[in-house]
């Protein structure tokens, strides 16, 4: 039963909702079948983990059916009734996290009854909070909008009600930016997936669908225009093409006003389009762009478009961090560290406090305050700040002149980027390629001899390595 299609609806649910689930059972309104109340009352001794040696599909069934030929017969439907009764009750849930989907089908409800004057209150309102949402504009909200003006047309027909009037121009209108929207989306999505792995795409619809932006100046509309950037700024940077950089200024530019009309979820998206264009030109070595990503970061945080459930995650505070320190803000970083500790998750403030010091140390070359704030650390977030904390540690090394410390980093470096299966293969790369120059440069200059060139230019032309900027400056002090 533990691998069950009915215990793998129930394991994800949280505590409150498996709670409420039950009430669920309990309303002969959802559930006429009281056997499977009894079921839920005996998994809900198991929950969440529901241990399979404990979950015994036979003992319920014999007591649910009295018999086990009984259970054998009605066990599987039985369990298929539940199943169905979680995915009602799914459904459910959506509905109350999603008030305009309720209202559209409460709008439906009324219409096909006849019930013109709940109707039209209700019609009203939905409107109203329509119009709530001209700040925060999504690709929903056109399609909320569409269904919204098209029930009222459907209404008066069916009614030969014009109580309220319709504009089909309108209608029509909202239909073709809500549609345009949707297929700008998909366009992105394929464009983007495009520059990580060759997929298979028609690449003529979507300059026609570019074309269609420019040519019914569509562009008016904010979110059709940060679409049309994005996409854009996709196919130029795929390419190669030097347009890419004019489309990336006009998307920040368009987001930096976008704020007061663009909902923040849809914000984050577009922002995380414009932050991979900044890292792959930084991984071209195009080093100008450390900054434009520091400075999308700091628009985002203006526009309060960081937050997540009230906090900023870790990864973007350590990406602040990182960027203005290889920008030189480091009174910046520094202000910003302590501001950060209000806005992470509590479970994560310490850690990630001493983290980001031990990084500022390193810049402003206080190396023993590094090691001290990197002993401070009682716990990492995950493997890649545990693969950061080393490399830190082994440069720290590298300027102090401690052989026998680095030595001894460098062998057990090595041998966890290997041993950390969570890690992504590039990433992994890109810590084997550092470690492995570092150790060349180290040896070097322990045996005061000089590097050639070409171990500069090995350097400066290997397409995966971290910390590149420090390892040229390093090498550049042995040529």
């Amino acid at each position: 039963m533990k691998n069950s299609y009915l215990i793998s609806l129930l394991q994800p649910l949280n505590p409150a909702e498996f709670k409420r689930f039950g009430d669920f059972l309990e309303s002969p309104f959802h559930n006429s079948n009281k056997n499977c109340l009894v079921l839920y009352q005996y998994l809900k001794r198991f929950y969440p983990d529901f241990e399979a040696e404990k979950v015994d599909k036979n003992k319920i069934g014999t007591k649910i059916f009295g018999s086990q030929e009984k259970a054998d017969k009605n066990m599987a439907s039985l369990m298929t009734t539940m199943s169905n009764l979680v995915g009602d009750f799914l459904c459910h849930l959506q509905l109350e996290a999603n008030p305009d989907i309720r209202s559209t089908f409460l709008l439906k409800g009324l219409s096909e009854k006849g019930l013109k004057r709940p109707f039209i209150s209700q019609y009203q309102r939905a409107i109203q909070e329509l119009a709530e949402q001209e700040t925060q504009i999504d690709i929903a909200y056109f399609g909320n909008k569409y269904e919204k003006l098209t029930l009222l047309q459907e209404f008066n027909e069916l009614n030969k009600d014009n109580t309220l009037t319709v504009d089909l121009q309108q209608i029509a209108d909202v239909f073709a930016k809500h549609s345009l929207l949707q297929q700008l989306h998909i366009a992105a999505i394929i464009i983007n997936k495009a520059s990580f792995k060759a997929i298979a795409y028609d690449s003529q619809a979507i300059e026609d669908l570019l074309a269609t932006v420019e040519s019914k100046n569509f562009l008016s509309e904010t979110l059709i225009e940060l679409y049309y950037h994005v996409l854009k700024l996709l196919i130029d940077n795929l390419y190669n093409r030097e347009e890419a950089a004019q489309h990336f200024l006009l998307l920040k530019q368009t987001l930096s006003k976008a704020t007061a009309t663009i909902a923040i979820e849809q914000l984050r998206n577009f922002y995380a389009f414009a932050h991979v264009y900044c890292n792959k030109q930084v991984q071209k070595g195009k080093e100008a762009f450390r900054k434009e990503a520091l400075e999308l970061y700091k628009q985002q945080l203006a526009q309060n478009a960081l937050e997540f459930n009230g906090y900023i995650v870790p990864n973007n505070v350590y990406n602040m961090v990182t960027l203005g320190l290889q920008c030189g803000e480091w009174e910046w970083v520094r202000q910003f560290i302590e501001f950060a500790k209000n806005k992470v998750a509590p479970k994560f403030v310490d850690n990630l406090y001493a983290f980001n010091l031990a990084k500022l140390h390193f810049y402003t070359k206080e190396f023993d305050k590094c090691i001290e704030a990197l002993h401070g650390i009682n716990g990492f977030i995950d493997a890649l700040y545990q693969m950061e904390a080393k490399s830190l540690l082994l440069r720290v090394y590298y300027e102090q002149h401690e052989t026998l410390a680095f030595e001894a980093l460098v062998v057990s470096f090595r041998e966890y980027i290997y041993t950390q299966e969570s890690i992504p293969k590039g990433r992994k790369e890109s810590y084997l390629n550092f470690v492995r120059f570092a150790n060349q440069l180290y040896k070097h200059r322990s045996e005061h001899k000089k590097i050639s060139l070409a171990v500069q230019k090995a350097i400066e032309e290997c397409a995966n390595i971290s910390e590149r900027a420090w390892l040229l400056e390093k090498a550049d002090a042995l040529l």
